[in-house]
């Protein structure tokens, strides 16, 4: 990444900062810091471990903006308030100077600070670039001294690349944006229209990837235009041909319950032709194992 240039700070000045006193050093020996991926079909993490604080994270998610997260293992000692960062050279770097990256808000719970995909972006630029993070936060704990983390880049070069490997293959929208999802058909058709296959195939292009642990259900739906058997069996026609191009689609088909409603189920009313189309439908909604949702 093309680092964004941030102005140099001394160590005395960062010392002589509102609100930078004496602050107790939290974060892991040179030899035990590292970097970790987790990777799951919706989300992907980055995350390093913090010694009696937590764990700092990068996550990317689909359909979701890249962020930083610093998770508390204890989120009843941090308060609503302001941190501080800077991005230091660790030790054995002397060709560096550390540089003041801003202030931070800190909210109170388990995830008291967290940073958008810009600020985001430059954290990670740093730790490529072999910088710490040092960051400042007040501790209720200790009557609001703060306490300094410290963030390593050692290993994190190496990591990244595996990051942004399990990034690329995200799909760009998450599960929620297509479940449910819903198709509409001409009076008396199964067939389904260009908007139709549109529709399915981003559920297809989101929940392939797990497509053998989802559980979907198709519900088909007619107007009240016919006859009551007519329209049952006019449900089921709609809810089938969804499930077959689904299945042409590549999802398996023993994944894949149909159920016909007939015209028992509008969603508006039948006396305008408004409604009625509204009426004809298909409904696919899927459920997810917890383990893998994002």
């Amino acid at each position: 990444m093309a680092m964004r240039r941030l102005r140099p700070i001394s160590l005395a000045l960062w010392l002589v900062l509102p609100g930078t006193a004496a602050a107790a050093g939290l974060g892991a020996p040179v030899d035990e810091a590292g970097w970790s991926v987790a990777s799951r079909p919706f989300d992907c993490q980055l995350s390093q471990a913090v010694p009696r604080f937590g764990m700092a994270r990068f996550r990317s998610a689909a359909g979701a903006p890249f962020q930083f997260l610093l998770d508390a293992a204890r989120p009843q000692r941090h308060e609503a308030g302001e941190g501080r960062v800077a991005l230091a050279p660790p030790a054995w770097r002397h060709d560096m100077e550390p540089q003041f990256f801003g202030t931070v808000s800190i909210q109170p719970g388990g995830t008291p600070v967290w940073l958008d995909a810009a600020r985001a972006r430059r954290l990670a630029e740093a730790l490529e670039d072999g910088r710490e993070i040092r960051l400042r936060l007040p501790d209720a704990a200790l009557g609001g001294t703060p306490v300094e983390l410290t963030v390593s880049p050692v290993g994190f070069a190496r990591a990244l690349a595996d990051f942004q490997a399990c990034a690329g293959e995200l799909p760009a929208e998450a599960p929620a944006s297509v479940n449910p999802t819903r198709v509409h058909f001409a009076f008396g058709s199964t067939h389904l229209d260009a908007t139709a296959r549109e529709r399915l195939d981003r559920l297809v292009a989101v929940i392939g990837r797990v497509a053998d642990q989802a559980t979907l259900e198709v519900h088909g739906h007619a107007d009240e235009v016919g006859s009551v058997p007519a329209n049952d069996f006019l449900s089921l026609d709609r809810a089938l041909a969804v499930k077959a191009y689904l299945v042409e689609r590549g999802l398996p088909e023993a994944r894949i319950a149909t159920v016909a409603h007939g015209e028992r189920a509008p969603v508006a009313g039948n006396d305008t032709a408004e409604g009625r189309a509204r009426n004809r439908r298909v409904r696919v909604a899927f459920e997810l194992p917890e383990a893998i949702r994002p």
